[in-house]
């Protein structure tokens, strides 16, 4: 199956204005480019993982311990997706920092020298 960007385009699902690192329970999709295969196939109506499907699935299980306010619900490995419900607890999270920080954020409070917010996509492929 080859997929074609023209057909399947989706609307983006992000209300408007809300503030994403607010405690609840979030419904998480990742894809890979291209939709690409690369963690596995369905073999007698069963996923099985090969070495980077093992890899995300320990990723995802490891989030609590790198980060204390996430705790973990559902969640499946597809051929060339991941579906997830990850649960924000507490208050006061902040983003993940990488890079270097352009502008210091009043709003964020980011002024630690040399970093800025990492950004929200993961593109596998």
């Amino acid at each position: 199956m080859v997929h074609d960007p023209e057909t399947s385009r989706r609307r983006a699902m992000r209300l408007v204005g809300y503030d994403y690192a607010e405690a609840g329970a979030y419904f998480v999709t990742v894809c890979t480019q291209g939709k690409r295969c690369l963690f596995g196939e369905v073999m007698g109506g069963e996923m099985r993982l090969n070495r980077p499907g093992k890899i995300v699935r320990e990723t995802w299980d490891g989030l609590p311990r790198h980060y204390p306010h996430v705790e973990l619900d559902a969640f499946v490995v597809m051929p060339s997706h991941v579906h997830g419900v990850i649960v924000l607890v507490g208050a006061g999270l902040k983003p993940a920092l990488i890079g270097e920080l352009h502008t210091d954020d009043a709003k964020t409070g980011l002024k630690r020298a040399g970093l800025k917010p990492a950004p929200c996509i993961l593109v596998l492929g």
